[in-house]
């Protein structure tokens, strides 16, 4: 077995292929590490997170087996219990009422909740009437109208501003819909879309929260990953192998040393029975018409194309003190209302001109006491990635300096931005339910080649190949566990053909 992409899926597929007997293992990797999208780095005396950061419940899901509770520590403050509690500063640095601040909570709360229990009940009302999956009905529950081509931002802007008005005085209005804009922007993040607007509405239920505090690493998220790692025998990972060409054959027949061809950059050529391709979607959507050979089937194209795979940042700031945050654990930014498009929370065009606006939050690094951090989400990520580092630095700084309105803070000792949409291994950083998406897709992506057999030439892993905690750690982890079960599955490996040397690697090895 040849697994493509050392992340969280590639370690999980191989380590429950070891420990089941499969000698014949390796695992290829494009970059100089393992880990994929989860990325733990130095910054000053402690530790960030470039990448995922939390594990999102997963009470009774298998990743807790490989996770010690020690290691771990329970987040209250992940960022959608943060928000309601963080005080909301205007640019003059006056701050919105906190009794506002929890009223519109409450207002978008309800929202979520209303809108979550009518795709709910239109959901079975489709299977009620037999509704094709592409085919769902209008309809009107709970007050909450959906027209066919709904998508999330259309209802939330309808349904919250009628609900806002009920506020009656206009200043309150303004501060609800700056509240609102803070919303919308954090929800951009989860999403990892430029707006809500390009999240599709029908199947976003799909998506299940798993039980459990959310979690973070007191040693980073890479503690999971050393883990993992000690599960596999050493020799297995390579690094420094940048896949090219995955050639495979939909029959039995084997003229050549094994169904399945792998090619490298470095000129090392791998045959194996199976190949699991645990590459981010973000890669693939660059890479799949060239990747595999035959090209794969237009299902799957079809599905790589329409999930979404958007861009999600983070900006550290390194203070020596930070005092100035007068012990808040986040300031959340009121900028106002002429500074965004009310329809979906992003920042006015250019991109250039207005990123800064898109920031809607800094807030406190759980395990590093001297750390600030911000999101830059969809174009405005990609714009930040293109800037020198000092420069997002120093406007942070700006910004920090003008809603504080304390021109003592300093401008941060060091400043790292994650570049997630121009890391070629990545292309991205999490998939969502993009506007004509839907929960098959997802089940597409996972089908292996060639389909609606048992042969398992090719086989796909990876958080977007799960249809029900896509964008996850456990997502990435489970379906790596998944791709190895049906391997398993399949009976051919035992634990005494360890002399049997399925994998052959003609050149460069």
């Amino acid at each position: 077995v040849v697994i493509v992409g050392a992340g969280l899926a590639g370690l999980a597929a191989a380590g429950r292929l070891s420990r089941s007997g499969f000698n014949d293992v390796i695992v290829l990797e494009s970059s100089d590490r393992v880990g994929g999208r989860i990325k733990t780095v130095e910054l000053g005396d402690g530790i960030i997170e470039e990448g995922a950061q939390w594990l999102h419940g997963c009470q009774g899901t298998s990743i807790m087996d490989v996770v010690n509770p020690n290691d771990t520590i329970d987040d209250g403050d992940t960022h959608c219990n943060l928000l309601p509690r963080a005080c909301y500063i205007r640019p003059d640095g006056s701050r919105i009422p906190a009794k506002l601040v929890d009223t519109v909570t409450g207002i978008f709360k309800d929202l979520m909740d209303r809108t979550q229990a009518s795709m709910d009940q239109m959901e079975e009302k489709a299977k009620n009437d037999n509704v094709n999956d592409n085919c769902f009905e209008t309809g009107r529950i709970d007050t909450i109208v959906f027209p066919t081509d709904d998508n999330l931002g259309d209802v939330y802007n309808r349904e919250f501003l009628s609900a806002v008005k009920a506020l009656g005085a206009t200043a309150d209005i303004q501060d609800a819909m700056d509240i609102y804009q803070v919303f919308l922007r954090a929800s951009n993040m989860y999403n990892a879309s430029n707006g809500l607007t390009d999240i599709d509405l029908k199947d976003l239920n799909e998506y299940i929260t798993t039980p459990g505090s959310n979690k973070l690493f007191r040693d980073g998220a890479s503690s999971l990953v050393s883990t993992m790692m000690s599960r596999i025998p050493g020799y297995a990972v390579r690094l420094n192998k940048r896949v090219t060409r995955i050639i495979w054959r939909s029959d039995r027949a084997r003229s050549g040393p094994g169904p399945v061809t792998v090619r490298c950059g470095d000129g090392s050529v791998y045959s194996c029975s199976h190949c699991i391709v645990t590459l981010p979607l973000g890669v693939l959507k660059y890479e799949s018409d060239t990747l595999f050979v035959p090209t794969l089937p237009e299902f799957k194209r079809r599905s790589i194309s329409a999930i979404g795979f958007g861009t999600v940042d983070k900006i550290f700031l390194y203070f020596d003190d930070l005092s100035f945050m007068n012990e808040r654990g986040a300031i959340c930014l009121a900028w106002g209302a002429v500074n965004y498009d009310a329809t979906n929370g992003t920042v006015k065009k250019p991109v250039a001109e207005n990123w800064q606006k898109s920031l809607h939050i800094f807030e406190r690094y759980a395990v590093n006491s001297h750390v600030l951090f911000t999101w830059a989400v969809g174009d405005v990520g990609e714009y930040v990635e293109s800037r020198p580092v000092e420069e997002i630095g120093k406007e942070c700084a700006n910004i920090l300096r003008l809603f504080l309105k304390n021109e003592s803070i300093p401008d941060p000792i060091h400043c790292l931005v994650s570049r997630w949409h121009n890391n070629e291994f990545a292309r991205g950083s999490y998939s969502s339910m993009a506007r004509g998406c839907c929960g098959q897709d997802f089940d597409n992506l996972a089908e292996p080649l060639p389909e609606k057999s048992h042969l398992y030439r090719i086989l796909f892993a990876g958080e977007a190949t799960h249809r029900h905690y896509y964008s996850t750690i456990h997502a990435a982890f489970l379906s790596g566990e998944r791709e190895a079960e049906r391997l398993i599955e399949l009976g051919l490996f035992k634990t005494d053909d360890r002399n049997k040397n399925i994998i052959r690697c003609f050149a460069g090895q």
